[in-house]
């Protein structure tokens, strides 16, 4: 358990040179607040965790490219991530999903998002004002045939 072993981690001078981490599959019901001092993180991911919401913190990876949060407990998007403005693709499948805050349209470099497995009942319209989304996937919620 992370929680507990925190000090298995990796330390500040080696935490500087990671670029991509991999925490799926673990029972993390809090996001390690540790890993947002990961300065040079660009790829995260977490998917099947029991994560409800990320720290503020989690605004200081500003060189996140890719984050993965598919499969956790997320009834909304964690306002945090509309802070990361280098954030390129976004995953966040096989959640509780039902809206989209407004401030994602702070993620000006997004290409592509997955809101695949949620519960959304309308699209959410501003995905439109992402002028460099190419890339949506919204299949198998609830919208109306």
């Amino acid at each position: 358990d992370l929680h507990r072993r925190r000090h298995s981690f990796p330390t500040r001078r080696s935490s500087d040179l990671l670029r991509r981490l991999v925490l799926s599959a673990n029972p993390l019901t809090r996001f390690p607040e540790s890993v947002c001092s990961t300065s040079q993180l660009t790829h995260l991911y977490v998917d099947e965790c029991k994560l409800i919401d990320l720290p503020a913190s989690f605004a200081s990876l500003q060189q996140l490219k890719t984050l993965s949060m598919d499969e956790n407990l997320l009834e909304e998007l964690p306002d945090v991530i509309c802070e990361l403005k280098q954030l390129e693709e976004l995953s966040v499948m096989g959640n509780k999903l039902t809206t989209l805050p407004r401030e994602i349209v702070n993620l000006q470099r997004l290409r592509e998002i997955d809101i695949s497995w949620n519960a959304f009942r309308v699209f959410p319209s501003v995905l439109d004002r992402l002028v460099n989304l190419s890339v949506i996937r919204a299949n198998h919620n609830q919208f109306p045939h």
